[in-house]
């Protein structure tokens, strides 16, 4: 049993990112594309916000908002393969404030 979920990156601003759930019945066409991020302004050893890529000794994320139903309060996409995870803001390296998406293959 798998739960789809789907994050709008555009043309929304970055702030206030969130998962949305989509239900199970829905039809869903998976493109297996995974966007190319080019990210800008960076800080080291800044705490990330929602909406913001941040690298760490565990790869690189986008920390969005969780689905409102869960107890989680965040969730991070790791912007290389797709995958999501809980508890990614330890041993962060670099925080982008700013970055874009320059290609959906």
């Amino acid at each position: 049993y798998f739960h789809h979920y789907l994050i709008q990156i555009s043309p929304r601003k970055s702030i206030g990112l969130a998962m949305i759930y989509i239900d199970p019945e829905e039809t869903l066409i998976d493109r297996g594309s995974i966007p190319t991020f080019k990210l800008l302004s960076s800080e080291s050893h800044q705490k990330p916000q929602v909406g913001q890529v941040f690298e760490s000794d565990n790869g690189t994320f986008l920390k969005v908002m969780e689905d409102p139903k869960s107890l989680k309060m965040y969730a991070f996409i790791n912007i290389s393969s797709g995958e999501v995870k809980r508890r990614q803001e330890r041993n962060i390296n670099r925080v982008y404030g700013t970055w874009q998406i320059t290609k959906i293959a």
